[in-house]
């Protein structure tokens, strides 16, 4: 990466977010990119480490190259929301 690049990089906050994120899909991609950024880490050892493919890695690579910390976060999932048990019995 080059050093300019590297400039804008967020390494106390992928450390916040690997040890204090609340989802667990959140912290390990924080923790991903942080083993990568302050220890060196290979994609290969990603993938090798938190056992996912290695288009996987690489999107998450992409999402906090290209988004930031913020770019880690979930999705929204699309498609209609998944009604509660209460939610269908009312209806029946």
């Amino acid at each position: 990466m080059c050093p300019a690049k590297r400039d804008h990089l967020n390494i106390e906050g992928l450390y916040e977010g690997y040890e204090k994120g609340e989802k667990k899909r959140y912290y390990r991609r924080c923790h991903a990119i942080y083993l990568m950024y302050s220890q060196g880490k290979s994609l290969n050892d990603i993938v090798s480490f938190f056992k996912v493919d290695r288009d996987m890695a690489s999107r998450w690579l992409n999402r906090y190259e290209s988004e930031g910390i913020g770019g880690l976060e979930d999705r929204p999932i699309p498609g209609r929301p998944l009604e509660s048990e209460g939610e269908v019995a009312k209806k029946i």
